[in-house]
């Protein structure tokens, strides 16, 4: 059953020329964006459930009252999620085309708005040897504004 939904999850790749998927594993929230000439779309899977899907890149004890009203405010957002962008709205790197940057409205049906998302490659090097982290942040409206940070090691991303 896991293996159809990931199948499942792979199916709009056919339709777009050009995107990129990030399935860490089977337990982790998927993330794929893709894009041709007239939309840029984002789809979201959280296998394990809403309740584990990343919220915030750094936590606090000071931030935990704030992460709670979050997770609570974007529960709507439930386990499968979509938002679409009209390509006018979007930027593709140029020369990293891992980087995109969308900043519009865009409705879902869930009823939680979208005001755009960016993505970063980012590289932590230390002692240990280098590590890759490909990551999405979403900004969402659903009472108060939100950043939602869904990170993933690169090298469990793909483009396509």
């Amino acid at each position: 059953m896991k293996f159809l939904g990931a199948l499942l999850f792979l199916l709009p790749l056919h339709t777009f020329a050009k995107g990129i998927a990030c399935h860490p594993n089977l337990h982790e929230s998927q993330v794929q964006i893709s894009w041709n000439e007239n939309e840029v779309i984002m789809h979201v899977e959280n296998p394990t459930g809403y309740s584990y899907m990343p919220q915030m890149e750094t936590v606090g004890e000071s931030s935990i009252p704030f992460l709670k009203m979050q997770s609570e405010d974007l529960r709507k957002l439930g386990d499968t999620f979509e938002y679409k962008w009209s390509r006018k709205d979007c930027e593709l790197g140029q020369t990293d085309e891992w980087l995109i940057s969308c900043h519009a409205e865009s409705k879902s049906d869930n009823g939680i708005t979208a005001y755009g998302f960016t993505t970063a490659k980012m590289t932590e090097t230390s002692l240990n040897g280098k590590f890759e982290t490909f990551r999405v942040r979403l900004i969402l409206l659903q009472t108060n504004t939100y950043f939602v940070t869904i990170p993933t090691a690169l090298e469990k991303c793909a483009r396509f």
